[in-house]
Formats: structure tokens, sequence, C-alpha cells
């Protein structure tokens, strides 16, 4: 619940772009999004349990939600809209190298002026993100979390 409020409330709402959610899970992030007062049709929710999708779509009615993965973001990116910030629970610490490249070669692609909320277990260590063309602008620890966790926002490195 902290994790989720924390990164909720790091999203910004005075935007009208998207927001991604991809490893949407049982909905805990998209709750919080949606008490934060983030509107329903900002949200795209990208998930690959076929389960989880079921629990979303009935827990949100309202929301965007695709069974699929985050590695193929654009094949459900809507033309013409413009991402304002992907909120991202995806265990990068477990997921494979080329799983890994793919998800970011998407964020890549979508998130030009946006930013990407992340959040770790791993306090004390450098981010994939952050090796791989982002910027960490900046990193709060929630420590009523339990396991305490870091929530990490990141730009896109300007060259």
């Amino acid at each position: 619940m902290y994790l989720a409020q924390t990164m909720a409330a790091r999203v910004g709402h005075d935007k009208n772009g998207l927001i991604i959610e991809p490893g949407a899970g049982t909905g805990c992030v998209t709750g919080a999004l949606l008490k934060a007062g983030v509107a329903p049709e900002r949200l795209l929710i990208i998930e690959r349990s076929r389960s989880m999708v079921a629990l979303l779509r009935e827990k949100f009615p309202d929301i965007a939600i695709v069974h699929g993965d985050a590695a193929r973001l654009s094949a459900y990116f809507p033309q013409g809209k413009h991402v304002d910030c992907i909120v991202s629970s995806l265990p990068f610490a477990s997921l494979d190298a080329k799983t890994k490249g793919k998800i970011i070669a998407e964020m890549k692609k979508h998130v030009t002026d946006g930013k990407i909320l992340q959040f770790t277990y791993m306090p004390g260590s450098e981010h994939i993100l952050a090796r791989s063309g982002f910027t960490c602008v900046s990193a709060t620890t929630v420590w009523k979390n339990v396991p305490p966790a870091r929530v990490m926002e990141f730009a896109a490195r300007q060259e």
C-alpha cells in the first residue's frame, strides 16, 4: 500500500498524456493511481498473466487493460498518443538480458519527454534503466513497505 501510494504520488496530474502500467499484477498500483486522481481514460495497463488480466478487468472496468507483453509495447500503443509516465512494477532483476533489452527499447521509443517510475527492492544497486540511456532524477526509499523499497524516477537522457 505505501509503495503503491508513493508511486502514484510521483506520477503528476498536470498533463493529459497516457500513463502506462506494465506488469500491473493484482492492481495495487492501479488502484493507487485512481485514488490519486488519475483519470481512467489516461491509463493503459499491460499484463502478461491471463488470470491477472481477468482480475484487473473485473476490478477496473473503465480502464484499458491489455493481455500482452511489455516487450511488445508498440503493438498496443494508441497512435497519436503521448506518454507522460510509465509506472513499472516489472521485476527487471529477475528477467533475462534479452527480455530486459526488448522492454527497455520499447520504453525508449515512447518516453521522450515523460518519465518512468520503477521500484526496486535492491536499494544499493544501480538500476538497469540508469545503464540503458535513462537518467535517474530522483529516488525515494519507502521504509514502511515490507521489505523496504526504493521508487526511482527516470527521464530520457538528453544527448
